[in-house]
């Protein structure tokens, strides 16, 4: 005699797929939020440690030497610019992040001397607009070094 499966044996294991599929989709679907809200923190870490660069290195960014390097916040459009070249980079972060406040840092050259208008640190959380995720950034008055807090 022939062994097989039931039709019962069959949509049992079909309904605990489907279940396992519901849970795994919410957490592969959390993994990619979390992903892009990471890449976001550090790229922007990676804008201040290109104003910083610019700024020690002096070099000829845009098309002139800039005495001092801008990175600014505006409702979550973040540039980076020269004193003499203007905007040299911009990034729309408004689809992935809010910032807590907006904010202008600048890194005078050639010792990138970092100051924010008020003194002190530069410090602001970021927070995801897609999901329960936040994060804060500190940017060093002594060494404008930013990094995660």
């Amino acid at each position: 005699m022939k062994k097989a499966f039931t039709l019962t044996e069959l949509v049992i294991v079909v309904a605990i797929i489907a279940i396992t599929s519901v849970f795994s989709f919410g957490v592969w679907r959390y993994g990619l939020v979390k992903a892009e809200f990471d890449g976001v923190v550090s790229e922007i870490i990676g804008i201040f440690q290109d104003a910083r660069g610019y700024a020690v290195k002096n070099v000829e960014v845009g098309g002139a030497n800039n005495a001092v390097y801008i990175v600014a916040n505006v409702g979550g459009v973040v540039t980076l610019s020269g004193d003499v070249s203007g905007v040299l980079d911009t990034y729309d972060f408004t689809d992935v992040v809010e910032f807590s406040s907006d904010w202008e840092s600048y890194y005078e050259a050639p010792y990138a001397d970092f100051s924010v208008l008020g003194g002190g640190d530069l410090e602001f959380t970021m927070s995801s607009v897609k999901g329960d995720m936040s994060q804060d950034i500190i940017v060093h008055d002594l060494s404008g070094i930013a990094e995660e807090e």
